[in-house]
């Protein structure tokens, strides 16, 4: 007779649980609003650059075909989609820190955009912009890695969620706080003080979140039979 499934003993191997170590530890309210305020700041980035301000520059105040921003965006896409297996297996590497990544991936976008808004010619900003657009979407890699750091099993949904509500919130403050700043100037204007804006409201994160280690950063205990 064939055994009964609630017979058959299961093995889960604890190196595919992402948990922090001691769901009871207290969490600092600052590091966990540090953390969603990344959300605030790269969403203002998404909202300006990539949405309003950037296809702005290339179709209303260029009067150019609007393929001059969707090539640039397509090429960027393409190398994030290459090198995101690797950027993700090195996030989730045993004992690998997340943080010197964000920064790293948050700053090239930064300087990139500052670039932007400095250059004068078409082809150095489309090139600085696919830089830009590489540092954003592989922020994000890390920055979602981030989230067992500031969370346990029991919460992680609440803070996650969060984040989210704190990035609704940033695209519909990043626009009106450009505007104050520009005006009604030119979209090449608006550049500079989106990338001092992500950098402003990110500094939080990057200043007041301390990596914990997780059970998948521990021991690996090997499954049976390997």
């Amino acid at each position: 007779m064939a055994a009964s499934p609630a017979t058959i003993p299961v093995s889960i191997s604890p190196a595919i649980i992402l948990e922090a170590r001691d769901t009871q530890e207290r969490i600092s309210p600052l590091a966990v609003g540090s953390w969603a305020l990344f959300d605030f700041a790269n969403t203002i980035w998404s909202l300006n650059i990539i949405s309003v301000f950037f296809p702005a520059f290339i179709v209303k105040d260029l009067k150019l075909d609007d393929a001059w921003y969707a090539y640039p965006m397509s090429i960027s896409l393409l190398i994030v989609a290459l090198i995101s297996p690797f950027l993700g297996g090195l996030s989730d590497r045993r004992g690998a820190k997340r943080m010197p990544w964000l920064i790293a991936t948050s700053m090239l976008c930064i300087f990139a955009t500052t670039a932007m808004g400095l250059l004068p010619d078409l082809w150095m900003i489309i090139g600085v912009f696919i830089l830009a657009n590489i540092g954003y979407q592989t922020s994000l890699i890390f920055y979602d890695a981030l989230l067992p750091s500031v969370s346990t099993t029991l919460n992680w949904g609440k803070i996650s969620g969060l984040g989210v509500g704190v990035g609704y919130a940033g695209a519909l403050a990043g626009g009106q706080l450009v505007n104050l700043i520009v005006g009604n100037g030119p979209s090449k204007d608006t550049f500079i003080p989106t990338a001092a804006l992500f950098l402003i409201f990110a500094l939080p994160c990057f200043l007041f979140v301390r990596e914990r280690a997780t059970s998948r950063d521990s021991s690996v205990v090997d499954s049976p039979g390997m």
